[in-house]
């Protein structure tokens, strides 16, 4: 179970995207091939910035024309300069540096057509990445830059990483905290450091997201102003607990069906007597049988951490809505 921004799309992308009448969005890291369609159903033109695995591009160029477009490299600077944001999407990189270059990039490269900054949300804020870089490109990150990393796994509330924890295929910092470490940390120093007044609505859960706004913007747009004030209410805290609750049970039923999975698996790896030909047949069949058990051992360590995440994040929203009441 992958939480993404697509999360978020009934109870903030779309009302933000109609509120700010958006015509032409950005997604950078798209993987997530719902939030794509979802933005081009929407009516929008869409971007997406170095696309991940799981995007039919050419599908998604055939159904939608010149309203679909992608850029191999992360960076803003890909796109036409003359091209006026309204809706930025961040879900890429989750690290200081490549999330703070991202937010400057887009603020300076409207300033510098007198233009007003896109309005700018931010996927993971909270969470393992809110307060510790994770890298999916080390070396893409300048070494001044880049947190001390080890490729094991966050365990949520344990500072030190862990082999079996959530992310262990990736780049972790060792540790959390800090400066420059982190996606809310770089959230945080590109609003204290912009000479243009951002506000900043958020709403915690899924990893969390940032909605960044200037200040003219929310001031000239009502129906944009009553969407961001409407992002604290105890309506919109109830809905989105229930959400975390069908995304909590999901994660149980996965898990309960991978554990399932892993038990077959490990049951069709017991030592048969055979001849030899049959020996070798079966010592291939049992390698094969090591190897699907051996991913979905891993799967299923990777589900466990992304529950446990879901699960603290369940509980806060819990405290969050009591105290709304």
């Amino acid at each position: 179970m992958t939480v993404g921004l697509h999360t978020f799309w009934a109870l903030v992308l779309e009302p933000l995207a109609r509120a700010l009448r958006a015509r032409e969005i950005v997604l950078a890291g798209g993987r997530d091939v719902e939030l794509v369609r979802d933005l081009l159903t929407f009516g929008a033109t869409v971007c997406v910035l170095a696309p991940q695995h799981g995007l039919d591009l050419d599908a998604l160029r055939s159904e939608f024309g010149d309203r679909f477009a992608s850029a191999p490299g992360p960076s803003l600077g890909a796109l036409p300069e003359d091209r006026e944001l309204d809706l930025l999407l961040l879900e890429g990189d989750p690290n200081w540096f490549a999330t703070r270059r991202a937010l400057r990039l887009a603020e300076e490269r409207a300033l510098a057509h007198d233009r007003r900054p896109p309005t700018i949300v931010v996927h993971g804020v909270d969470g393992p990445q809110a307060r510790r870089d994770q890298y999916l490109d080390p070396d893409a990150i300048p070494a001044a830059y880049r947190q001390p990393y080890a490729r094991r796994g966050v365990v949520p509330g344990q500072a030190e990483l862990a082999g079996d924890g959530l992310d262990a295929h990736l780049c972790n910092a060792l540790v959390p905290g800090g400066e420059r470490n982190g996606v809310r940390t770089a959230v945080e120093d590109f609003v204290r450091e912009s000479d243009v007044a951002w506000k900043q609505y958020d709403l915690h859960g899924a990893h969390g997201v940032s909605v960044l706004v200037t200040a003219e913007a929310v001031a000239d747009n009502a129906a944009l102003s009553d969407v961001l004030d409407g992002l604290s209410d105890a309506e919109t805290l109830r809905a989105w607990l229930e959400r975390l609750e069908e995304l909590r049970v999901g994660a149980e039923l996965e898990a309960a069906r991978l554990r399932a999975e892993l038990e077959r698996a490990s049951a069709s790896a017991a030592p048969v007597t055979a001849t030899p030909a049959r020996a070798e047949r079966l010592s291939l069949e049992l390698e094969l049988a090591r190897d699907a058990q051996q991913r979905l051992q891993e799967r299923f360590e990777l589900l466990a951490g992304e529950l446990a995440q879901v699960r603290v994040e369940r509980d806060r929203f819990e405290e969050l809505a009591r105290r709304s009441r």
